[in-house]
């Protein structure tokens, strides 16, 4: 019996072992990552590599929830799969070894885009995987299976999102064409709300759309849009308006 088990979890290590992505780091300094520039609208897909993807007891639909809300939290904007929206894919594959009643485990979160394709005067645009990252091969039981997957797919989300770099937000010019008058209000209304200065000033900011409130350093809020930031002069002020401290910066 013994040998059939050892049979099973090499089978089991060889099927997966063509689908396994060098790791990155999920913990330390995350650099920014170049192919994850210029990211604002995300759709987000759970996908399944499970004969029976229910049989589990996951909620696959309270963790697609989740990972939508720290999205949207750290400043996207989450969108319908489309052609040209960016998508992040978490596949869950857990696959239940009936003879140990134990669970192979492997979750990988890919940023799947559009990449322009140059060669000469040829262009071509391809979708592909720009960025990945999986947990390895895991075995654990069942009653885990519950509370350690939701967990390394938000470890997996927050490292994508660190991997993001900061999205720089591009002023609306003035119009030549206004009449001068409405010109010289415009330039008016811009000089009296000095956003950027705002967001550097304040120690802690917040998105008014959001219950979480972050260092004015963090990457998460340099995506807030001006038009909804909140600023804090301390931490209990942003406690005691109800906002929650971001997992990311830990203000």
């Amino acid at each position: 019996m013994r040998i059939t088990h050892l049979l099973t979890l090499a089978v089991l290590f060889f099927v997966f072992s063509s689908h396994v992505f060098a790791q990155q780091g999920l913990s330390g300094d995350i650099k920014p990552n170049p192919a994850l520039a210029g990211i604002e609208e995300l759709s987000v897909i759970i996908t399944s590599a499970d004969p029976e993807p229910n049989a589990d007891g996951l909620k696959r639909a309270s963790i697609k929830t989740e990972v939508i809300r720290r999205l949207y939290d750290a400043g996207f904007k989450i969108g319908h799969s489309s052609a040209d929206a960016s998508e992040l894919n978490i596949k869950l594959t857990v696959i239940k070894i009936e003879s140990i009643e134990q669970y192979v485990v492997l979750v990988r979160t890919s940023l799947v885009r559009s990449v322009a394709l140059v060669n000469g005067d040829e262009r071509l645009s391809v979708v592909a995987d720009v960025w990945k990252i999986d947990s390895g091969i895991r075995i654990m039981e069942a009653e885990r299976i519950v509370d350690e997957i939701p967990a390394i797919v938000r470890e997996q989300v927050q490292t994508f999102i660190a991997a993001c770099p900061p999205t720089v937000s591009v002023e609306k010019k003035p119009d030549v064409n206004q009449p001068r008058e409405q010109l010289h209000k415009a330039t008016d209304e811009k000089d009296t709300k000095p956003v950027k200065q705002q967001a550097v000033e304040s120690k802690y900011v917040s998105s008014k759309n959001s219950q979480i409130f972050h260092k004015a350093s963090c990457p998460s809020a340099k995506r807030i849009s001006p038009n909804n930031l909140v600023s804090y002069a301390t931490r209990d002020e942003a406690i005691a308006a109800g906002k929650k401290p971001c997992g990311r910066c830990n203000p």
